[in-house]
């Protein structure tokens, strides 16, 4: 197996894993994962911030989880574009919990920024790996200089129980059906090299 990077493409399968108790799961791949800002903000903190409330248990589990990967020097939360637009926003008022005016998509305008603009992080053309959210929100997906293998949640877990390193797919996706009853599959399993440019369309499933 080619040697390439974990690019986590939107705040969706963070959620789901660390929901179930499951982050640990991204290790198996053996690689560099990477998790842009913004997709890291809605992920752990945008909840809260909409609220104006404390972090819930599968947030902190989620911080946690990502800063004692930080160290270990497998997970890089790498800074892009849209997310200090974002950020800046936010530190203003232009963005506030009142107005309820937050952009809802800029986790993933993002995740495209940093991927489209990688070699700034020192893997020009390096494979990836990318995994994307399995919800109807994210129906279509456009990225460029292509060398990647591109997976939903729901399918990445199918994947890890076929070689194994999971007893059940199904008993981890119910755990996550319990607390998110609205949430979907979206099979997404492609691989893409070569191309300037893809357009993939998913298709989504309701998860009962």
């Amino acid at each position: 197996m080619r040697s390439c990077a974990l690019v986590i493409m939107d705040a969706g399968p963070l959620i789901k894993l660390a929901i179930a108790d499951q982050l640990d799961l991204l290790l198996f791949f053996g690689t560099k994962i990477y998790i842009p800002d913004e997709v890291y903000f809605e992920a752990v903190e945008k909840y809260a911030w909409e609220h104006q409330a404390a972090l819930t248990h599968d947030k902190i589990r989620l911080k946690e989880w990502v800063a004692a990967q930080g160290n270990k020097a497998l997970v890089f939360c790498p800074e892009t574009l849209v997310g200090e637009m974002a950020k800046l926003k936010r530190e203003t008022g232009a963005y506030s919990p009142g107005a309820k005016n937050h952009r809802k998509n800029t986790g993933e305008l993002a995740a495209h920024d940093f991927f489209n603009h990688r070699e700034q992080w020192g893997h020009p053309g390096e494979a990836a790996l990318m995994l994307i959210d399995d919800g109807p929100g994210i129906e279509k997906l456009k990225i460029h200089n292509l060398d990647v293998h591109i997976l939903s949640t729901y399918t990445m877990l199918v994947a890890l129980e076929c070689e194994s390193l999971i007893p059940s797919a199904e008993k981890i996706w119910n755990d996550i059906e319990v607390a998110i009853p609205t949430v979907h599959r979206a099979a997404a399993d492609t691989s893409v090299r070569g191309d300037t440019e893809f357009v993939s369309s998913l298709r989504i499933r309701a998860g009962r």
